[in-house]
């Protein structure tokens, strides 16, 4: 385990969240970040990406008892407490990881340690009410890039979600963040899915083609 202090500048692709004419959902530009500046604080569906072998860290503040959800590829995750005391890490090979995790203050440390793809990306909704997230659209989603986004999908009667393309796998939680169906593009399409609040995440996995189109009645 290698220690937590460093200086490492990695390259940091927002996550795109796609849909309507609002800006918030153009395709912001990449940039450089500093992990190893103590006041960079986790982003939700930011995705961080990095050399192999390099680790970066952030801080993050949970303001209530929850969890946070993990995804990507390459990286392994630590958690610690503001003692600097372990927490809790993913497990290998590293695909989705969720903890839960009481009120206080973290740092968050991850090691891109695979010679393929490098990327990880967080959700909570302690840290991002679900309100605040996009909502579903029908339409073709796609990215050039490995990283996950996080989108809300609010039916208000029991319908069906259609799914088609390939490289993108899809999960579907509760508001809450926990887990339904892990690999709905799996799934006979047409899926049936009762009315209620649901988190809908799309992985670009694939080094190929990223691309999947969605569509509901309830849309």
């Amino acid at each position: 385990m290698k220690a937590v202090g460093f200086m490492l500048a990695v390259s940091v692709f927002l996550a795109a969240c796609g849909g309507g004419s609002d800006s918030s959902s153009e395709k912001p530009a990449s940039e450089e970040v500093n992990l190893s500046d103590s006041t960079s604080e986790l982003v939700p569906l930011r995705t961080y990406s990095a050399p192999q072998d390099t680790f970066g860290s952030v801080s993050m503040t949970m303001p209530m008892d929850g969890n946070i959800t993990f995804i990507g590829a390459g990286v392994d995750v630590y958690i610690y407490d503001s003692g600097l005391n372990f927490v809790e890490r993913n497990s290998t090979p590293f695909s989705r990881f969720q903890a839960d995790l009481t009120a206080g203050e973290y740092l968050i440390e991850f090691s891109f340690w695979s010679s393929n793809a490098r990327h990880v990306t967080a959700y909570s909704p302690q840290l991002m009410p679900f309100n605040e997230l996009l909502p579903l659209e029908n339409k073709v989603y796609s990215s050039d890039v490995n990283k996950a986004e996080y989108y809300r999908f609010t039916p208000t009667t029991d319908t069906t979600l259609n799914h088609s393309g390939s490289g993108v796998n899809i999960a579907i939680y509760d508001s809450n963040m926990t887990l339904i169906e892990p690999l709905l593009n799996q799934k006979a399409s047409p899926y049936g899915i009762n009315a209620g609040n649901y988190v809908v995440e799309l992985n670009y996995f694939s080094s190929n083609t990223k691309a999947i189109s969605i569509s509901s009645p309830a849309i």
